[in-house]
């Protein structure tokens, strides 16, 4: 008979850790609705429904989660009280988790309308991003064995970053988000339209030799796929 381990917090932090290491592979679920944090019964949900809903994750296997924001626009989701503070307590007592920033309704709208658009919207962005880590700097704190780091819910699209402008601004910005967050560990997530070539793909998500934005086999797959034969 195998030996079983407890499947601890801790535990699991070691493990995603070594699966980010050794794959950098993430995955998590997105709600079907562009309002609702979770799109399942949110606040309504109570903590007895979050405990079996989330007990449900676990036995499939899944190792940790990513809360996609803890800010819609204006709605920081506390209101009539603090549901969301209280939903990732009962998450993180099963698996470690990232936390997303805050996330604005017009971001889609905004990076559709081209480069000045664009830097518009990173402007303010950043501005607003020290309010939004602080708002989670306490638990984060009381948390911190289950605590995996920020995850910025801006879906970057190859479609909105076509020209070389479009993304010099966007590594800027990259690099300035990540350092207003200090040494806590960033994550962001895309979505391929296919508008570039694979040369011009895996430039893109390098961004620069120093930036090293992707993993080694990453940047020798894309350098293989984009060769001529």
């Amino acid at each position: 008979m195998e030996n079983s381990t407890i499947r601890t917090p801790k535990h699991k932090l070691t493990l995603a850790q070594n699966h980010l290491q050794t794959l950098r592979l993430y995955g998590f679920v997105q709600g079907d609705t562009s309002r609702d944090l979770v799109a399942i019964g949110d606040a309504e949900l109570g903590a007895h429904g979050w405990r079996y809903l989330l007990q449900q994750v676990v036995a499939r296997n899944i190792d940790f989660g990513v809360l996609q924001w803890t800010q819609y626009g204006t709605e920081s989701f506390q209101s009539p009280r603090p549901w969301l503070f209280e939903t990732a307590t009962l998450w993180q007592h099963e698996m470690p988790l990232w936390l997303g920033l805050h996330t604005e309704p017009d971001y889609f709208a905004e990076m559709a309308k081209g480069v000045e658009a664009q830097q518009t919207f990173f402007d303010t962005y950043l501005r607003k991003v020290n309010a939004s880590a602080a708002q989670w700097q306490l638990w984060t704190q009381q948390h911190q064995e289950s605590f995996l780091g920020w995850y910025a819910p801006l879906e970057l699209s190859d479609a909105y970053f076509a020209t070389e402008q479009q993304r010099a601004q966007l590594y800027s910005f990259l690099a300035a988000l990540k350092q207003r967050l200090g040494t806590t560990p960033p994550a962001i997530s895309l979505f391929i339209n296919a508008d570039l070539n694979p040369r011009e793909l895996g430039h893109w998500l390098q961004g620069s030799a120093d930036q090293r934005s992707l993993c080694a086999d990453l940047r020798k797959a894309f350098s293989s796929t984009s060769s001529p034969s």
